[in-house]
């Protein structure tokens, strides 16, 4: 399986000449450079997909990294389930949410990131009995090594 990683910014298109070139040949209005690197990938997925016709992942992720301040990492730590429902039931991530990212996973990536499993760590989800929970596989297969 191959793997890497792009890094683009999010810079605005611009210069000397208009981004119109970019513009025309995407089809599309894409105002950062990043922007235009997600439909490529996109496309090229789809195209790959189409010739190959394999039963594959052609997806990708997208990580926008932004500093986290000591207080979000605190909460992620521990939380008070007061104000939703002590049942874990309410909705006591969505304040994780980040432009536009599910609190889910802005709160699942910062908490591999932070213990040290990085961006690409695989997770699965467990229900163990009515709740659905998101296990990392290094964790578990280090735990069932050891135990």
């Amino acid at each position: 399986m191959d793997r890497g990683i792009l890094v683009q910014l999010p810079k605005p298109l611009g210069g000397s000449r208009p981004p119109l070139t970019a513009h025309s040949t995407l089809g599309l209005g894409h105002q950062t450079i990043d922007g235009i690197s997600r439909e490529h990938a996109k496309r090229a997925a789809a195209k790959t997909k189409e010739e190959a016709g394999a039963d594959a992942d052609y997806g990708f992720r997208l990580y926008r990294l932004e500093e986290s301040s000591g207080q979000a990492l605190d909460q992620l730590e521990c939380f008070d389930t007061e104000p939703y429902d002590t049942s874990f039931t309410g909705d006591y991530a969505s304040k994780f949410d980040l432009n536009g990212a599910p609190s889910h996973d802005t709160v699942l990536a910062t908490r591999l990131v932070k213990d040290g499993y990085g961006l690409t760590a695989t997770t699965k989800k467990v229900r163990p009995i009515s709740h659905e929970l998101n296990v990392c596989v290094v964790i578990l297969a280090a735990s069932l090594m050891s135990g």
